[in-house]
């Protein structure tokens, strides 16, 4: 490892593995061959963008469009006209239950009505943005307690970078800062000064309960006060650091279940790209390998050869109950049996695919609102299925168990029997203080006491 980087070897196994071309050396083709470069590490993380804020111009902000979820109802924004914020103020930018985007100077604050916080951007006196803060990855922090999952994470992977550890120098490390969670409480912690750690030794690496970053070596061990553990690192005779091993998604997985929230995942991306599909050659395509669910059941799939698509047609791809990949014309159609949707594709009469369409994001928010869990992301989102309602037969339902915080008490749920809800109408279901699972229809209304609301 060179400066905290794997070697190059490493680096090309790791791109290949995601899809991610590179270009080649001495092309003609350069900028197109850039172009794809540019566009197979977007696609990889494409449904995170979602109403990412972002600068079309120095004085100008808008929002990115897609799909997303308000109060367990998908929606879809289109990207609209860019906006001139005010000058020489902070500007507050939200999602409005109106399917619209909102923004005020600070000093007005945030609207009293239900909506989703986007994004904090400063103006100067000549009114060029200086700064953008991304708050969405707070929000989904905020709304996993809540039980209103947000079905976007981060502008692209800012917020999965959160105290995440890295070698600013072949010789030393540091902790990137941002927001994050300690026993419930919301704190920021700004990069200090880098750390050179013992030579030929492993160090720890961890977030004090003070938001201060502690170290030492492995022989010393852990501290035994309350802790997040950031990462190991390991450091030759000559003081280099050979290896960065991140155990944020590690630590996130577990304080879930004990109600200690961190807000970011995992290693950049990883976890984001597991099931999507990339063109493997200009008439090829195929799926990124790594960990999901099916139906509650966590399942591993292995990236397999390429495939051919049909030519001069639309080509739909899912994900088998079996752990294979499924694919079909679109005048086929998606399959009758239970299968979680991938991406479509359109290949023109050469055989040379010329789009491909994403719609792991479409699944994952479709899959939240029904409670049928898409194929998780990372190692760590067993988490997610927790009180997900879902239907065992087509005229019952009934609620995964899980653990879970009611009121910053950690309780463990699990599934009972199903329940048939009244014909020809909507019905409301909840959890009660009492751990217990609540339903009625919507003219009863929800209940006045305390409840976690699950679903429609």
């Amino acid at each position: 490892m060179d400066g905290g980087y794997p070697a190059e070897a490493n680096i090309d196994t790791f791109l290949n593995g995601m899809g991610i071309e590179l270009v080649t050396e001495n092309n003609p083709n350069f900028l197109e061959e850039y172009k794809q470069f540019v566009y197979g590490l977007l696609n990889a993380v494409r449904w995170a963008t979602v109403l990412g804020v972002y600068c079309p111009s120095p004085t100008t902000f808008n929002v990115r469009g897609g799909e997303y979820q308000f109060d367990g109802v998908t929606k879809t924004y289109t990207t609209s006209t860019a906006i001139d914020p005010t000058d020489n103020d902070t500007t507050y930018i939200w999602m409005a239950d109106d399917n619209t985007i909102g923004s005020a100077v600070d000093g007005t604050g945030w609207p009293a009505a239900e909506h989703i916080k986007l994004a904090e951007i400063d103006v100067d006196t000549e009114g060029v943005i200086t700064e953008i803060r991304d708050l969405r990855g707070k929000v989904f922090a905020q709304r996993i307690a809540t039980g209103l999952q947000l079905a976007s994470i981060e502008n692209a992977v800012k917020w999965a970078m959160v105290l995440g550890v890295y070698c600013p120098s072949p010789t030393t490390f540091n902790v990137r800062g941002g927001e994050y969670q300690f026993d419930g409480v919301a704190k920021t912690y700004t990069t200090s000064t880098a750390v050179d750690p013992t030579d030929n030794d492993t160090t720890y690496i961890w977030m004090a309960d003070d938001n201060t970053i502690g170290s030492a070596v492995d022989g010393t061990g852990w501290p035994a006060a309350e802790h997040i553990k950031l990462a190991e690192i390991d450091v030759d005779s000559d003081g280099v650091i050979t290896e960065v091993r991140d155990l944020r998604g590690k630590t996130f997985a577990q304080r879930i279940a004990t109600g200690l929230q961190l807000a970011s995942l995992e290693n950049a991306v990883d976890w984001a790209t597991a099931l999507s599909v990339y063109r493997e050659s200009p008439t090829t395509f195929n799926v990124r390998g790594g960990d999901y669910q099916f139906n509650g059941t966590v399942k591993t799939f292995t990236t397999p050869t390429a495939i051919d698509p049909t030519d001069n047609d639309t080509t739909y791809i899912w994900m088998a109950d079996d752990n294979t990949i499924g694919s079909a014309v679109d005048g086929t159609g998606w399959p009758a049996a239970e299968h979680i949707k991938l991406a479509e594709i359109d290949a023109d009469a050469s055989g040379v695919i010329t789009a491909i369409r994403d719609l792991r994001g479409k699944a994952f928010a479709q899959y939240i609102a029904t409670g049928f869990e898409l194929a998780s992301l990372e190692n760590a989102v067993d988490w997610a299925t927790a009180l997900g309602v879902y239907c065992p037969t087509p005229t019952t339902f009934n609620v995964r168990g899980g653990k879970y915080q009611f009121d910053g008490i950690n309780k463990t749920f699990t599934t009972g029997s199903s329940t048939d809800p009244a014909d020809d109408d909507t019905t409301y279901i909840w959890m009660a203080s009492d751990n217990t699972i609540g339903s009625a229809v919507d003219g009863t209304g929800w209940p006045a006491a305390d409840h976690i609301k699950l679903a429609e």
